[in-house]
């Protein structure tokens, strides 16, 4: 929809806006220069701020792709590879012979960039572990160690895995055009045509547990709660079914997850409210009976919760 206000009409996309906690309406987002910008206070005259993500360096988590999967990686590789044609210029005065080794030269130059170009995609677009912020950093190593991540070097070593997997393709790409241009005749040609691209996609299929994963961590990551770290924090904390999520979903934008029985809170959940201009978040916590009993992520009851409580505390 459209809001009139005095910084003038301004058009609000699905799903990228917060609420009035007071008027139960939503507020204005628009977007600028492909930036959301977000009103700090419905009933404010209109002071516009930029998102805390670009402001303070954190929620860098935001910035990580969606993973293909291997195999759908692969195949698109070869369907691209497969179109390859040489341009009109190039063709022009060239023998049969030529073209088809031009052609077979460009079909598998075509299948190594598809492969090494997506895989170097990944990498720019994951955010440096050094560049997060100190939560976010933490929160990272607690979730990767719950999904067995840890073993495989953590955030960077899964990252440095794909490294070295583009830079094999490469390599070996690189390496064996060398047999399509010495090529002596067309069966010569044909067979190390068909054996360049035989050895790349097998050298991709032998690393295909690393983009797994990529793929893996970054479904993990994106789960993760997203905090405002400088943004004045309430934890809910206390014993089971005493009202913790309901407090969370009546006076912020959260909507906790209950499990069916026994009636608790099933994951962690942020939400907002602001109060005078300023935005406060809301968090409840897990509240099973056995929280300290029960392993949770594969780690000791609690340790997401505790990490998530030490982090951000509350600000008064």
């Amino acid at each position: 929809g459209t809001w009139k206000t005095n910084m003038g009409f301004v058009t609000v996309y699905q799903g990228l806006y917060i609420k009035d906690w007071y008027t139960r309406q939503p507020t204005k987002t628009c977007r600028r220069n492909r930036v959301q910008w977000v009103c700090a206070d419905s009933r404010s005259s209109g002071e516009w701020r930029q998102p805390f993500e670009t402001r303070n360096g954190s929620n860098r988590l935001r910035e990580i792709p969606v993973i293909s999967k291997p195999e759908e990686h692969l195949s698109r590789a070869l369907r691209v590879s497969s179109r390859a044609r040489l341009d009109a210029v190039t063709k022009r005065g060239k023998s049969f012979n030529e073209l088809l080794r031009l052609t077979s030269l460009k079909k598998l130059d075509t299948f190594r960039q598809e492969l090494a170009n997506r895989l170097e995609t990944y990498l720019r677009q994951f955010p440096r572990k050094s560049k997060l912020h100190p939560y976010e950093d933490t929160l990272v190593d607690l979730t990767l160690e719950s999904i067995g991540l840890n073993k495989y070097g953590g955030y960077n070593g899964v990252l440095e895995e794909i490294l070295e997997l583009k830079k094999k393709i490469n390599i070996q790409g690189k390496y064996l055009s060398n047999g399509i241009r010495n090529a002596e005749n067309k069966k010569g040609l044909e067979k190390a045509f068909e054996d360049a691209f035989t050895s790349l996609e097998n050298i991709y299929r032998k690393n295909w547990g690393s983009v797994e994963r990529l793929k893996l961590m970054a479904i993990a990551l994106h789960r993760l709660q997203i905090a405002d770290v400088d943004v004045p924090t309430i934890i809910l904390a206390g014993a089971p079914n005493v009202g913790k999520s309901s407090l969370v979903r009546v006076y912020s934008s959260g909507i906790p997850e209950v499990c069916a029985y026994p009636f608790t809170t099933k994951t962690i959940i942020m939400g907002h409210f602001t109060d005078s201009g300023r935005t406060f978040q809301v968090s409840t916590t897990l509240s099973s009976p056995r929280l300290r009993e029960e392993p949770r992520f594969g780690q000791p009851g609690g340790m997401l919760m505790d990490c998530f409580l030490v982090m951000c505390g509350i600000d008064d």
